[in-house]
């Protein structure tokens, strides 16, 4: 299928113009999501000691850097729009960079982007006053769409709204963290409120909506009786799984930082700049996850963070409350509900502005992308593909909204699709055995790239090669492994039978493909 007339492309290639801290700005804002204001918890829930939550979140900051190492020399060596797609293509051939691009545009991206729309709904209706009983598909939807529409603009209107919202958020999450870190009067242990946590009704001021576990419950990990009992020793083994466990939540909340490969091709100077961006997002983010997760701890105490169902309200309450401002707490958590919305955002607006250079590189050499790999000159953009994103993401957010309730009477009973308001853990629980296999692939792919194309240019080299690649490598295959238990043990056999289903086709049409140079 031919593009449309009307899209003609006006320019063979992208013009770079993005400077060094757009590229941040893209990194930062695809990183910190929705996961970082439910993740801590989480990983409190699998440690024993401060010193090893603190550890975890550190390791997962060196994992995430030594990614960044080996994604230096990738989009330095391979400077172009696209990323993944072109390190894949060039280690593997055109048919395994097919299923990247196949797989990323029906399954990885619209579930992360769908998962996020729905976490700014639920959050963004509550902190709203009169909206609590609005539509959260439409709240979902209009907020896909209108970024989408921003877009479709142009890369200008992209980034400048791009580089608002990552502010907004590292800004917020920083006054979080200060607000947290202000003296108070009163002196005692902390996490002494763990108890109060929840209210009788089982509801908290601004609790977590509908529970958006990724992982596996910390039922597992029952070291703590009650809050008055001495810690219990645990087993080598079981204190293992707990910190693994725990590893699994914080990659997850470093994920993302590879968005910026996307748009290698449209970045000024990309040999300084690409390399700078990638180390500098990952520094603020680091920076960021440490500081707020040393707040939270302190005002809660390990055994109070891993009983919260929502961290940072439960910290602002208990601070307000021993400073006296107990009648601010209202408009606190409802900035709180506006700093999550934010954050879903930004992360939406970076995948819409990174994702579609994905589509628009496999268009150059598949036929079935060739459809959207027009570029406009005047925008800057990848339009259609721009469009079929957002339509993708649109279809999940259907689907989860009750558009699968027509096949759920031919399902077994306990086999179900989307039944949470909220089904962030599946639709990232089902993508994520994809996107963690293909970053493995990558970081294998680069060693490959080294005896098979050695004679390229290489302006920046990885430090220590192979080290890092090995590293992340073997982290990202834990994650694949522990990604596709955890999906199997929560019977999301719906969902993850979709997703094979598509990977299905996507094997049958890369087969009768013709690849071509264009």
């Amino acid at each position: 299928m031919e593009s449309d007339a009307t899209e003609q492309p006006l320019s063979s290639h992208p013009a770079r113009s993005l400077s060094v801290l757009d590229a941040t700005s893209i990194i930062v804002g695809t990183i910190i999501g929705a996961g970082i204001f439910h993740i801590p918890q989480w990983v409190a829930g699998q440690v024993d000691s401060l010193p090893m939550f603190f550890g975890v979140w550190l390791v997962g900051g060196v994992l995430a850097f030594a990614g960044a190492l080996c994604f230096a020399e990738l989009t330095t060596t391979y400077n172009e729009d696209g990323g993944e797609y072109v390190y894949l293509r060039e280690a593997y051939g055109d048919f395994v960079s097919f299923q990247y691009a196949w797989i990323t545009g029906w399954v990885i991206r619209p579930a992360n982007m769908a998962a996020m729309a729905i976490t700014f709904a639920l959050f963004g209706r509550e902190a709203a006053v009169g909206l609590q009983k609005g539509s959260v598909f439409l709240f979902a939807v209009g907020g896909v769409s209108f970024l989408a529409a921003i877009n479709l603009l142009g890369i200008q209107a992209g980034k400048w709204s791009q580089n608002l919202l990552t502010f907004c958020k590292v800004a917020g999450l920083l006054l979080l963290c200060l607000i947290g870190s202000w003296p108070t009067p009163l002196a005692g242990p902390v996490g002494n409120h763990a108890h109060e946590v929840e209210s009788t009704d089982g509801n908290s001021n601004f609790s977590t909506p509908q529970k958006a576990e990724l992982t596996e419950p910390r039922a597992t990990t029952p070291h703590r009786a009650s809050s008055d009992a001495k810690p219990l020793p645990r087993d080598w083994s079981v204190l293992l799984s707990g910190l693994l466990m725990a590893l699994v939540f914080v990659m997850y909340s470093f994920g993302g930082w590879n968005d910026v490969a996307f748009v290698a091709g449209e970045i000024r100077d990309p040999n300084r700049n690409l390399p700078r961006a990638l180390f500098l997002g990952l520094a603020i983010v680091t920076v960021v996850y440490l500081y707020l997760n040393f707040v939270l701890a302190t005002n809660l105490g390990l055994e109070g963070l891993a009983k919260t169902s929502n961290a940072p309200t439960q910290m602002l309450q208990e601070k307000l409350d021993a400073l006296g401002l107990s009648h601010w707490g209202g408009w606190l958590r409802g900035l709180l509900g506006i700093l999550v919305g934010i954050s879903c955002l930004g992360a939406i607006n970076a995948m819409l502005i990174t994702s579609p250079r994905i589509y628009y590189a496999a268009g150059q050499h598949h036929p079935w992308f060739r459809r959207f790999a027009n570029w406009n000159a005047e925008s800057q953009v990848p339009r259609a593909a721009i469009a079929a994103q957002w339509l993708a993401t649109l279809v999940l957010l259907v689907a989860c909204s009750g558009g699968t309730r027509l096949i759920e009477n031919w399902l077994p009973a306990d086999w179900h699709l989307f039944q949470d308001e909220n089904p962030f853990g599946e639709l990232v629980s089902v993508s994520a055995p994809a996107f963690w296999g293909f970053l493995t692939m990558v970081a294998v792919g680069q060693i490959w790239l080294r005896f098979q194309d050695p004679h390229r240019n290489r302006p920046i080299k990885t430090w220590c090669f192979p080290l890092p690649n090995l590293l992340f490598g073997v982290a990202s295959a834990f994650m694949v492994y522990r990604s596709a238990e955890y999906a199997w043990n929560q019977a999301y056999f719906v969902s993850g039978s979709i997703v094979l289903l598509v990977l299905v086709v996507g094997v049958v049409l890369g087969c009768k493909s013709k690849f071509h140079s264009k």
